[in-house]
């Protein structure tokens, strides 16, 4: 990937054309490659390292739309540079061993798709959860675990995610890519009795009393400590992960900065501040504009649907989520305002958008495709420039 840095102004700001500021051609085109690029790097991911890898790229292409937006243009070069090395990141010995190495990772998802291709017939779906624990599956890959995981966490039918659950606990107790795949989805989980006896099997960790006010964190921790470890053994790269979310973090951070407002922190817990305090700058900005027609959604309606996203959210990187939608919706609200003319376009765009969020499972991969989103409705804040002199002054 490769934005055109040689069409770069030599000056620091950005021409303005009426209400959006002209860009060279060159590089609005190839931010809009970068973004789908970012998503088939999404797509194709098979691990959390490999997700964050994605969420750091989208967080820089995020950055750049926001400073060319602004008429930052030294901000903007620094976050393309960013976002290129972002994607072209490797790490030693970063993904997962899974167990034996023995399964060619080529087949990894033919059971999955042959399990939700049975989505009416309930005895083929517990056939089939059954076969797991025959020799054919030694361990499994990340998108048959994934599948796993949700029937052990909501599988409409008691037998198969009783079935699943068995499977879990008398062949995959030590596989790492189960015990990742049942944290990403634990989300997924009810408060019911079995739920908490086959956690507490898995962790070997008593749970509190489901009415316990910190049950769900404390299921969630339990469930984390288990994934550490696995991983760990397995050769996880943890200090990789722990470099990709100080990362995110500061350019999320960054992008609030710009818009007058900084979080300064680190880690996952300093992505959800930041992201928090990049949607207050954003509010802040969204406040302050005329309004000439009626927008789509309005300031008191976005603050209601961020509280509640955020009374839900069981931990910092779905708090990181709820942030990132509320200011997605913050520029939908100052994009209206600013283009009163493209305002039912616009507000079609966000639906989508929004969409293509709400769709994915994975909530790292969520809060990469808010990332995209921010990326993609600043970019229709630009236009591109026609000439050299409206590039640069």
């Amino acid at each position: 990937m490769s934005l055109a840095l040689g069409a770069w102004p030599e000056t620091d700001r950005l021409q303005l054309d009426g209400e959006r500021r002209a860009v060279d051609a060159a590089l609005l085109s190839s931010l809009e490659s970068a973004e789908s690029e970012i998503r088939a790097t999404l797509d194709a991911a098979e691990t959390p390292l490999e997700r964050l890898q994605a969420l750091l790229a989208a967080e820089n292409a995020a950055m750049v739309a926001a400073s060319l937006a602004e008429g930052r243009a030294f901000e903007a070069g620094q976050a393309i540079e960013a976002m290129e090395r972002a994607m072209t990141l490797e790490f030693d010995d970063g993904v997962p061993r899974r167990r034996g190495g023995s399964r060619d990772r080529a087949i990894d998802g033919a059971w999955a798709t042959e399990f939700e291709a049975q989505r009416r017939n309930q005895s083929e779906r517990l056939r089939l959860v059954r076969s797991l624990e025959s020799d054919r599956y030694e361990d499994l890959g990340p998108r048959d675990s994934a599948t796993l995981a949700l029937a052990v966490w909501a599988d409409p039918d008691d037998d198969v995610r009783q079935a699943a659950r068995d499977a879990v606990l008398r062949r995959f107790s030590d596989d790492p890519e189960v015990a990742l795949a049942l944290l990403d989805t634990i989300g997924r989980a009810a408060r019911g009795e079995d739920v908490t006896r086959f956690v507490e099997a898995f962790t070997e960790t008593a749970l509190p009393s489901r009415r316990d006010p910190g049950y769900v964190e404390q299921r969630r921790l339990a469930m984390a400590r288990v994934a550490a470890r696995l991983n760990r053994d397995a050769g996880f790269n943890r200090q990789a992960i722990e470099s990709l979310t100080d990362e995110i973090g500061d350019v999320v951070d960054r992008r609030a900065a710009m818009r007058g407002l900084t979080a300064s922190s680190s880690g996952v817990a300093g992505a959800a501040q930041a992201a928090t305090t990049a949607a207050e700058a954003t509010r802040a900005m969204a406040s302050n504009l005329f309004l000439a027609i009626e927008t789509s959604r309005t300031i008191e309606e976005i603050d209601r649907r961020w509280r509640a996203r955020t009374a839900l959210a069981e931990d910092d990187l779905q708090r990181t989520i709820a942030a990132h939608l509320a200011e997605l919706e913050f520029l939908v609200f100052a994009l209206q305002a600013e283009l009163p003319s493209r305002s039912r376009e616009i507000g079609d765009l966000a639906a989508k958008l929004e969409e293509e969020i709400f769709g994915s499972r994975d909530p790292i991969a969520q809060a990469a495709l808010a990332a995209l989103a921010i990326s993609e409705i600043e970019r229709g804040r630009l236009v591109p420039a026609t000439t050299e002199r409206e590039t640069a002054r």
